[in-house]
């Protein structure tokens, strides 16, 4: 190949080559002798709504008529659920926030750094349910705040 070949990208003065795909190429493609199992399709994405049904109706129900904030529905020991209707858009939004006390967290050097390692690997482990709810804009948070041993 000369260096006369090539062309420059106007915006960013890339030099390539244009040249024709050859037949045989081609063919190479359309059969190839083996597939990379590596090479497939993400598995689905069990976020992504099918049944767009379940919506807000129109006339919501006089509890929560005109409400500007969230308000608790379920408050026990181990879970509190808030509840606000989106009557914007009338769809359903979630914002998840999981609080874990672990007591005596950081009593010593060796809890301190077993601590660490557990908010690691729990946010290591949500990563791959996180990533397809981060591709659909839903949002999560992940975040150790420490507060007298305790981990937000």
């Amino acid at each position: 190949m000369m260096s006369e070949d090539f062309q420059n990208e106007p915006w960013f003065g890339s030099r390539y080559v244009e040249e024709d795909i050859s037949q045989k190429m081609m063919e190479l493609w359309r059969n190839p002798p083996e597939i990379d199992a590596s090479l497939h399709l993400p598995s689905k994405n069990e976020f992504i709504p099918s049944d767009f049904s379940i919506r807000a109706s129109d006339t919501c129900a006089d509890d929560f008529a005109n409400s500007t904030s969230p308000r608790c529905i379920v408050d026990e020991a181990l879970i509190k659920f808030w509840y606000k209707p989106d009557y914007t858009f009338k769809v359903p939004r979630a914002n998840t926030y999981f609080r874990i006390s672990m007591k005596g967290g950081y009593a010593c050097v060796k809890s301190c750094v077993l601590s660490e390692l557990f908010i690691h690997l729990l946010k290591d482990e949500l990563n791959g349910i996180t990533y397809q709810v981060n591709y659909l804009f839903i949002y999560k948070k992940q975040q150790a705040i420490k507060e007298d041993g305790k981990f937000t």
